[in-house]
């Protein structure tokens, strides 16, 4: 296992190097846009809420599925932040100098990343045909976290596959509910009629 973990590191290594080399202005600033806290949650709660518009829902349900998938994420983020206390690339003595400050909670999983596929996923099963445009925004959150040095390659992969599995249960919760709903307005309907 320890070789595994070393190799592990010396790929955090070399993609924090090799994302030093990329470094660009405008790119930079993409990515400063993406990891802001208002893409990594809101904005695919919005996207959820525009959905539900369109679809004429009189409950907004994959808004409201996103939003709970959004703080979901968050709590086991933190949970299992503080169960591996990863350190930060920057106090790791990993690659250099952050282009923005480091959060003060551990690295490990990339908590914008987890949030950002869970809300992809849970906006995504309800309006499928959004869903490569939501993961590939999801994905560049993730992306962003690496090319600014706060995360590890390692904990946007873990986020990411955290997120999507919170997002799905999420969805599939929702999903029993509403057809949980409607069952009892069917029977209740059907009972008033007789």
């Amino acid at each position: 296992m320890t070789d595994l973990l070393q190799q592990l590191h010396q790929w955090d290594a070399f993609v924090l190097n090799a994302g030093e080399a990329v470094h660009w202005s405008p790119l930079t600033v993409v990515f400063l846009i993406a990891s802001a806290w208002w893409v990594k949650g809101p904005l695919f709660v919005l996207i959820g809420a525009c959905g539900d518009v369109r679809a004429r829902r009189q409950f907004p349900v994959t808004a409201s599925a996103a939003a709970v998938s959004a703080l979901t994420a968050g709590i086991v983020s933190m949970a299992l932040k503080e169960a591996f206390d990863r350190p930060r690339p920057g106090n790791s003595g990993i690659g250099a100098e952050p282009l923005v400050a480091t959060p003060a909670d551990p690295s490990f999983p990339s908590g914008h990343t987890l949030t950002a596929f869970a809300a992809a996923a849970v906006v995504s099963s309800f309006h499928p045909r959004l869903r490569w445009p939501l993961f590939g925004l999801a994905a560049i959150v993730g992306l962003s976290r690496i090319y600014l040095g706060v995360h590890f390659w390692l904990d946007v992969l873990a986020g990411a596959a955290a997120g999507v599995m919170v997002g799905l249960a999420a969805a599939w919760i929702v999903r029993k509910a509403e057809w949980r709903i409607r069952a009892i307005i069917r029977a209740r309907s059907l009972a008033r009629n007789r």
